[in-house]
């Protein structure tokens, strides 16, 4: 069972992302913003036990800390830069940037919920 975290503000779609995940047996933890997520990761301003995911599932547009910022400290993190990121986003226009940012996947909102199973299971064993 792979640990998977679900970082978007919207709480309708992150509840969703974390029920079509769990359906395929994964521990699914979900967070509203990019600071918060950032914080259990252990590279936040306010320090929590760090939380290491198999995969992450990121939106761009989040208040406090955007999916951009995230991305950059994940990267410039030894720990983290090597889990996979599925970017789930309503800014199609951005994939090429993500591309060359290192990003795994990328889906666009509204998403093809087979699709997003689909992603997620590529990159865990």
């Amino acid at each position: 069972m792979a640990k998977i975290v679900v970082c978007d503000d919207e709480a309708n779609i992150r509840g969703a992302v974390m029920a079509l995940v769990g359906m395929l047996g994964h521990e699914v933890t979900g967070f509203a913003d990019g600071e918060e997520l950032l914080d259990n990761l252990g590279l936040g301003e306010h320090f929590v036990s760090p939380l290491t995911p198999d995969l992450l599932i990121l939106d761009i547009r989040m208040p406090k800390q955007d999916g951009f910022s995230v991305l950059a400290r994940l990267q410039a993190d030894e720990r983290c830069r090597k889990i996979p990121v599925i970017i789930l986003t309503s800014q199609g226009k951005t994939k090429e940037l993500f591309q060359l940012a290192g990003v795994s996947a990328f889906l666009e909102k509204p998403f093809d919920p087979e699709a997003l199973q689909k992603e997620v299971q590529r990159f865990l064993p």
